[in-house]
């Protein structure tokens, strides 16, 4: 191998550099975020500093209720900045205190241990706060939720059904976001979900037999394998099974 000298060194230096900010564009091109994630990144994706309180007090309340206007209209009707401004600068001191423990690590790899020990120290004190953070900074970019709605797109695109786009989108909504199919059959309800769909193709998917002391449910119409997917259903919800009943 050949000596090379620091002009060469620099050079080399260079192009890595012209690399890497081109890996950075591209990366950032593909990580397109919506209103909603630029603002949970700047508000709960960072610590505040706090060494000024009056200052403190106004720039976390502001930043609150801008996250909290990037929500969606269904959301941010029900919550009060006001009302989460004393459990938003509760946590972000106990996230700083927090991660000078791990010097060495950014803020941001612990902020899961850090929520986690909070939540169990404050004892649910701050319960407003706490569904807002959980929102923002879980369910809406859960990497659990995104594998479980990428999977019911992988099931739905292999069984040869060639779904357009807006029906392939449709299924994936209602799959994904639907009660379970014996709750939502409630004759009781203003619409009865089940018996519109069943109307529309009247197709009988019940096993029938006359001997009710064979099935586990002693019910002439429900089986015992209907009884457990039932169940299953039920427990997999995103929504308790009381949301579909009424």
């Amino acid at each position: 191998m050949n000596d090379v000298n620091l002009d060469s060194l620099n050079i080399v230096q260079g192009r890595l550099k012209i690399v890497a900010k081109q890996l950075l564009h591209y990366w950032n091109e593909r990580q397109k975020k919506t209103p909603l994630d630029e603002m949970t990144v700047k508000v709960l994706g960072q610590i505040h500093d706090n060494s000024e309180p009056l200052e403190y007090y106004q720039n976390t309340l502001e930043i609150l209720k801008n996250l909290i206007n990037a929500l969606p209209s269904s959301q941010s009707e029900k919550i009060d900045a006001n009302s989460c401004h004393e459990g938003f600068m509760r946590w972000n001191e106990f996230w700083k205190n927090f991660a000078s423990k791990y010097e060495e690590t950014l803020p941001i790899k612990v902020v899961h241990i850090a929520y986690e020990s909070w939540v169990k120290e404050t004892k649910g004190k701050f319960c407003q706060f706490m569904d807002l953070w959980q929102f923002c900074m879980i369910k809406g970019t859960s990497e659990a939720c995104c594998e479980t709605v990428g999977s019911i797109m992988n099931i739905h695109v292999g069984r040869n059904r060639y779904l357009k786009p807006d029906n392939f989108s449709k299924e994936i909504v209602l799959r994904y976001n639907l009660g379970p199919m014996h709750v939502l059959d409630n004759p009781k309800s203003s619409y009865n979900f089940v018996q519109d769909v069943y109307n529309r193709s009247k197709i009988e998917f019940v096993r029938k037999t006359d001997r009710p002391d064979k099935l586990s449910t002693k019910n002439l119409i429900k089986s015992s394998s209907v009884s457990t997917f039932e169940k299953r259903r039920e427990e997999k919800s995103h929504f308790p099974s009381s949301f579909w009943e009424n």
